[in-house]
This record gives C-alpha cells, structure tokens and sequence, in this order.
C-alpha cells in the first residue's frame, strides 16, 4: 500500500496481517487531523487486501463512495480518510522495500522511518499457501499472552481451522455474497467458541487459531460448529461452505513475557492442513486424551509425516463428528 499525506514522504506498508491506521492506534499511526483515533483497518485475505472503516468520525471513501462495509480493493482503488491517500502498489516485475510496524520500531516514528525490508516468517514450507498458514505466520509477528489460558494440569489445546478453497468460493460467489457467507462462518465459530470457553487467539479472513483449556472441550466445540454448517449446507448449498479443523494438545511451554513457545503451535497448523473440508483432525495426543472416556467415534488412524517435527511418522485421527450429535 502507499500511504499519501499532505506535505509527508509517502509510506509503503505491507499488508501481512491485520493492522489499523489512526491517530491513536495500535497500528500505524498517522498526522492528519481528519483522521479518526481508530479510523480504518486493512486486512490481507486470499491474496487481496480488504478495508473496513471502524466507525470513524469523518468516514472513508472508496473511489469516492463512502464504505460502509468491508471492502476488496482492486488495483486501481483509492481510499480516502480524512486528508490521507490510501493506494494499493503493485508490481509484479520486482519486489520493493517496505515498511512494516514492528515492535522494534516506534511506531510515531513511521512518518520518517527509512523503509525496511521483512523477510516472511519462517513457517514450514509443507504447509499449503492456505488461511491456515497465514494465521500461522502471522502470530510468528505478535505477541500472544496466553499464559491465563493454561488448565490447571499445565496444558493447552490449540485448534486451526479455515474454510475449503475459500479463494474459489470467494470468486464463485463473488465477492458482496462471499463476505455475507464469511460472516455468518464466523458468527458460528465464535457462537460455539464462547459456549465451550475457548478462546479466539488470531482470525486471519477464514482462518483462526484457537484455544482451549482442555481437549474434550476443543473437540466439542468444533463438532458443533461442523454440524451447525452442515445443517445451513442443507438448506441453502449454493452459499455452503466447508471447514477443515485440526488440534493439538501439549504442556503450555510460556516465556518471562507470557508468550507460547515451543512446537505445538506448528504441530496443530500442520495437522490442520492435513484435513479435508467437514473433517476435524486430531493429533495422536489429543486423540488419546479425548478417546479415554470412550463416547466418541473417530476413524482410523492415519500415518503422516510432520516436517520438522521429530519422532514420525505421526497418527492423526478424524473425528466421525456426525456420530456425536444428539
């Protein structure tokens, strides 16, 4: 994106993660009286980058028409907020530095900052360029405090999950009904999340990553959510969607500064794409953890390699998640 502002050296942002822009934000802060506190966020999704207006004051124009919805912007677009220009930059012939907020870099500095180049995270190459992996890289670039989310037994229970071909259904159903269908999606997940007490760690488009407090709760939660899909499948296909969902279970490894470590966060990305649409996939230890009161049915274990991640191959389980609804 480049950023224009009246008298100021433009800013060229990557847009890797969700990031607001305002005059008093967490995101990129910007020296125009015009402009909202918490005025607009950019969202990377598929590929394309979406805006929303977060109840600013002065509003924001998208080619000259207010939004007051989330928007894609095309390569020509121009957003306007306040005296700001917002554009996208593109050029596919070679990259160009940018300037990304770090927690490193103080972000009232940005209007000055000389553009520096990030590389992308380091999340394994066998993770499929899906929302799964975004979310995946993007938490490799935050810090998560989830030190108040630990059972009491010291562990926690990371679930991934992300929409099916989201960037095929998003062009299939084009782009107004796509984010109708997103949002109920999402108004599903997070209904079924607050019922069992998950918590809702990073949301990245269709992709989320979440956690639980305990395994039976995490799987509970995610059956629910399949079936309620699958009962809107029935009644309305044309604007169905699909979810893959994996988990993974393992001691809550937490730094001085309250921040998850260690690899159960790559086990569960990667057990997640494994999964096909309407599938909920478990790890071997979770499978373990949750089979131990025996009403649940699960297919057969699966033998897969986990890149990385030492002692393969590995089991994974699929849930039979049809069987448990009563």
């Amino acid at each position: 994106m480049v950023i224009s502002q009246p008298g100021r050296t433009d800013i060229h942002l990557a847009v890797l993660a969700p990031i607001e822009l305002g005059r008093d934000c967490e995101g990129l802060l910007l020296a125009d009286g015009q402009v909202s506190r918490r005025h607009l966020k950019l969202e990377p999704v598929d590929g394309r980058v979406i805006a929303t207006d977060l109840g600013s004051t002065n509003g924001t124009t998208l080619d000259g028409q207010p939004i007051t919805s989330p928007v894609v912007l095309s390569e020509s677009a121009t957003l306007v907020a306040g005296e700001t220009t917002i554009r996208l930059w593109v050029d596919r012939s070679a990259p160009r530095p940018t300037f990304v907020p770090d927690a490193g870099l103080d972000p009232r500095a940005t209007q000055t900052a000389t553009p520096v180049v990030r590389p992308d995270p380091g999340v394994p190459d066998d993770i499929r360029a899906t929302s799964i992996q975004r979310v995946a890289e993007s938490i490799e670039m935050d810090k998560i405090d989830v030190a108040p989310l630990v059972s009491g037994n010291g562990t926690i229970t990371i679930v991934f999950s992300d929409i099916e071909s989201s960037t095929e259904r998003n062009v299939a159903l084009g782009d107004q009904v796509w984010f109708e269908v997103l949002g109920k999606h999402n108004d599903t997940v997070r209904k079924h999340l607050a019922r069992y007490g998950g918590t809702e760690i990073k949301n990245q488009g269709d992709g989320y990553m979440l956690s639980f407090p305990g395994a039976r709760m995490a799987v509970d939660c995610m059956v629910a959510v399949q079936a309620e899909l699958e009962h809107a499948r029935t009644i309305d296909p044309e604007r169905s969607v699909r979810v893959r969902v994996g988990m993974h279970t393992g001691e809550a490894l937490v730094d001085d500064d309250g921040d998850l470590f260690g690899q159960h966060v790559v086990i569960a990305a990667r057990v997640a794409n494994l999964a096909s649409g309407g599938e909920i996939l478990l790890s071997q230890l979770t499978h373990d953890i949750v089979a131990a009161r025996g009403d649940m049915v699960f297919g057969e274990a699966r033998s897969v390699e986990l890149k990385g991640i030492s002692g393969g191959p590995h089991d994974v389980y699929p849930v039979y998640w049809e069987d448990q609804r009563g």
